[in-house]
């Protein structure tokens, strides 16, 4: 089975998103890695398209991650 492209994030500049657009982003790409591997792709072209995503949804974690650090922590905790 043929993988559907993967969402524009793959080539977006992430440090130009907002909090939303980030959360936002990461769920599509996760949404979009679960339907690939429920496909069951066998193309190895596919697989590797499938890691590339992971990838990018490591790094879209790391500036939420990023971009959160930099807010006080709330009173309280």
């Amino acid at each position: 089975m043929s993988l559907l492209n993967p969402p524009e994030a793959l080539t977006a500049d992430l440090s130009m998103l907002t909090a939303k657009q980030l959360r936002e982003t990461q769920e599509a790409l996760w949404e979009w890695i679960q339907a690939a591997e429920e496909a069951g792709a066998q193309d190895g072209s596919d697989e590797e398209l499938i890691e590339a995503v992971r990838e990018r949804l490591m790094a879209v974690i790391a500036e939420r991650r990023d971009l959160h650090s930099d807010e006080p922590a709330p009173r309280g905790g």
